[in-house]
């Protein structure tokens, strides 16, 4: 995408850069970027709940010694968790479109969403393969939703899937 840079003189007898992107940031030779305010539109895709994890640690047992007291002997302490980890699905369109718009983005986004989820459902089984999904489930997100709207939409919306996590409190086993 191409920049528009406006250049503006200021009171100091100097000129400043304004330059309208896609991105909103400022730096410190004066240049301010503008950014179209996003609105995002989130669908959980899969999910796997349950799935245990294992962590050992280093304990202490106090024991007596005869005639010397007591010492701390080291031993392996075995915790335990569970977790669950989810594939979400991130929209991000441009807020000022016409709800009309709005809508279709998100009947596109759920029609591509059902075959992103078919992508990454069989291979929840082994979360640790989630990384290797990723990419697979936006391939096929990105095809069925590019099929759904008009390439001019399409190249205002930011697509992204996430791995998300929460795990339980540790218990010792």
């Amino acid at each position: 995408m191409s920049n528009i840079e406006i250049k503006y003189l200021t009171k100091n007898d100097e000129y400043k850069s304004l330059e309208i992107t896609d991105s909103t940031s400022s730096t410190e030779d004066g240049v301010v970027s503008i950014q179209s305010v996003k609105e995002e539109w989130k669908k959980e895709l899969a999910s796997v709940s349950g799935v245990p994890e294992f962590k050992t640690e280093i304990c202490y047992k106090t024991i007596k010694i005869p005639f010397d007291g007591t010492t701390k002997v080291p031993y392996p302490c075995l915790y335990t968790r569970t977790s669950r980890h989810w594939i979400e699905l991130k929209v991000k369109y441009p807020a000022d479109v016409a709800n009309d718009v709005k809508d279709k983005i998100i009947k596109c986004a759920t029609e591509g969403a059902i075959f992103a989820a078919a992508a990454l459902a069989p291979g929840l089984v082994a979360p640790e393969a989630i990384p290797v999904l990723i990419p697979i489930a936006k391939g096929a997100f990105t095809l069925r939703f590019s099929e759904c709207l008009a390439e001019e939409i399409r190249n205002t919306i930011e697509i992204d899937i996430t791995h998300e996590s929460k795990s339980g409190d540790w218990k010792r086993v």
